[in-house]
C-alpha cells in the first residue's frame, strides 16, 4: 500500500496490517489514524466486524470499504456499519484517489455503488413499512425462529453447518430457509440481519 501512494505527497501511509485484530494491535502503538482502507475478506475480523470496532474505538477514523464482490446488500450493510466510501477492488487508481480526498474533504464518496445501496435502502424500508413486523415474528414457527437466528448471527453458518445445528438433512434444512424467506420477505443474509435487527427477535 506504501508503493500505491508514495507519489501522492499528501498522503502518508502510518500502517498496514493483514486483518482487524492485527490493526487493532498496531494502531495502539500508532495513535489516530484519519483514514483506514478495509478489505471486506480477513481470516481474523473481517472488513464489516473491522469498521464497527473502528467505529467505537476511534470514532473520528473514516473508514473506505473494499470488495472483490460488491453488490447493493453488501454495499448497504458496509454503510450500515460506519463505511464512508464503497469501492470495487477492479475501481482504477484515479477513484482511488478522488474516493479518499472525498472523504477526508466532504465525509462520504458517492459512486456507483453507493447510490445502489440506497435506493435499495429505500425500496426496503418502504417494504419493511408496509409489513407488519410484529405479526410476522408472532406468525413464525418455534423451528423458523431457530433457522433465522442461527444464520443471521455471527458467525454466520454455511448450510452445512446449519443442518448440523438444526439437526436436519440437507433437504429439511433447504425447505426451512424457503419458508422463513416466504414468511419474512427477506430472501438473502443481509435482509434477515436487518429483520433481526428491526424485530428484536431473540
Amino acid at each position: 500500500m506504501a508503493l500505491i501512494f508514495g507519489n501522492v505527497p499528501e498522503l502518508e501511509v502510518v500502517l498496514e496490517a493483514a486483518n482487524g485484530v492485527d490493526y487493532e494491535r498496531k494502531v495502539a502503538e500508532v495513535g489516530h489514524v484519519d483514514l483506514v482502507l478495509v478489505d471486506r475478506y480477513m481470516k481474523e475480523r473481517d472488513g464489516f466486524e473491522t469498521i464497527r470496532w473502528i467505529g467505537r474505538h476511534h470514532p473520528r477514523t473514516k473508514c473506505i470499504f473494499f470488495s472483490f464482490q460488491t453488490d447493493p446488500c453488501i454495499n448497504r450493510r458496509a454503510m450500515r456499519v460506519g463505511a464512508r466510501a464503497v469501492l470495487n477492488k477492479t475501481c482504477d487508481y484515479t477513484e482511488l484517489i478522488r474516493a479518499i480526498h472525498s472523504v477526508v474533504k466532504n465525509d462520504f464518496y458517492y459512486n456507483e455503488e453507493v447510490t445502489k445501496a440506497m435506493r435499495l435502502s429505500w425500496e426496503n424500508e418502504a417494504l419493511q413499512e408496509e409489513r407488519d413486523l410484529e405479526g410476522i415474528v408472532a406468525a413464525m414457527t418455534v423451528r423458523e425462529k431457530e433457522f433465522i437466528l442461527h444464520y443471521a448471527r455471527l458467525p454466520f453458518p454455511t448450510m452445512k453447518q446449519m443442518e448440523d445445528k438444526l439437526g436436519l438433512k440437507y433437504n429439511g434444512t433447504e425447505d426451512l430457509r424457503r419458508r422463513v424467506v416466504e414468511r419474512t420477505g427477506c430472501n438473502s443474509r443481509e435482509l434477515m440481519i436487518d429483520f433481526l435487527m428491526k424485530t428484536g427477535l431473540k
